[in-house]
């Protein structure tokens, strides 16, 4: 049996789990409740994955992580890491109440951890990756 002198097979495998992190490596993953009106109305509560968004009315947005950089994102003043996510089929789904996300198909979303953990989502409808400050189409929060 071959071995790795210092390790064992479970110290490998908690080093790979603990690593991972999960949506971009930054433990955003997980199951977030609505705070914001807007989040309430339209979103619900959201799960995040490394390979997916999905709504509290269990509808899902396939995406990708591309880029982690430094922005308002969320649109409060605060300079904050934000994680890119390409969608991989854009779209404006119509979520709770009837009300769509954007009003117009979805390209990328940029998940940031604001104010006291809260975790902001604001979604953008552009070609090309958002940078730093891009106007985003809607913006939402969430906490744990």
């Amino acid at each position: 049996m071959n071995r790795l002198p210092g390790f064992s097979l479970a110290g490998i495998c908690l080093i790979a789990a603990c690593t991972a992190g999960g949506a971009g490596g930054d433990g955003l993953d997980g199951v977030w409740s609505a705070t914001s009106t807007t989040a309430m109305s339209i979103t619900g509560d959201i799960t995040v994955t490394d390979a997916a968004l999905q709504f509290e009315d269990g509808q899902r947005m396939a995406w990708a992580f591309e880029d982690r950089q430094m922005g308002d994102w969320a649109g409060l003043g605060q300079q904050v890491e934000g994680a890119i996510y390409k969608v991989a089929e854009p779209a404006d789904p119509t979520l709770l109440r009837g009300n769509t996300l954007c009003g117009q198909p979805v390209t990328y979303i940029v998940l940031s951890l604001v104010e006291a953990g809260d975790l902001g989502m604001s979604v953008f409808t552009g070609a090309s990756a958002p940078v730093n400050t891009d106007d985003f189409c809607a913006s939402y929060f969430y906490s744990r």
